[in-house]
């Protein structure tokens, strides 16, 4: 299961938010030190490697980095996650993600208690 994907590029996400959780929000796709997964994703991939890709949307760029499909990326970045990884309410805003429901997930999706392939439905 979730075979493929950069789960080094999960853990590093996982363990920057377990350790400043204040600057994660899932409404912030990066802007000085909040990000969002996606905002992390390109922070600890592209800009840790000094590339600087250019001409395709934040998302196929993230998407990329973690080694799924643009759909995939799509419903992770925007906050459609399978049941149960989010304490707010069904109907939730990206801004009511907490950190810890998103650690939760991170983890599931490492650790192959979750298939990536759940943000295909």
């Amino acid at each position: 299961m979730n075979e493929g994907l950069n789960k080094e590029l999960f853990i590093q996400i996982r363990d920057q938010i377990k350790k400043e959780p204040q600057n994660f929000n899932m409404s912030d796709f990066g802007c000085g030190s909040v990000h969002c997964i996606g905002g992390w994703a390109l922070e600890f991939f592209y800009r840790e490697r000094d590339l600087r890709p250019e001409g395709r949307s934040l998302t196929a760029l993230a998407s990329k980095a973690f080694g799924f499909s643009r759909e995939i990326g799509r419903r992770l970045f925007y906050g459609d996650w399978p049941k149960g990884y989010n304490s707010s309410t069904d109907d939730v805003s990206l801004v009511d993600i907490k950190a810890e429901d998103t650690i939760k997930l991170l983890d599931d999706l490492i650790n192959d208690k979750l298939d990536i392939n759940e943000f295909n439905d």
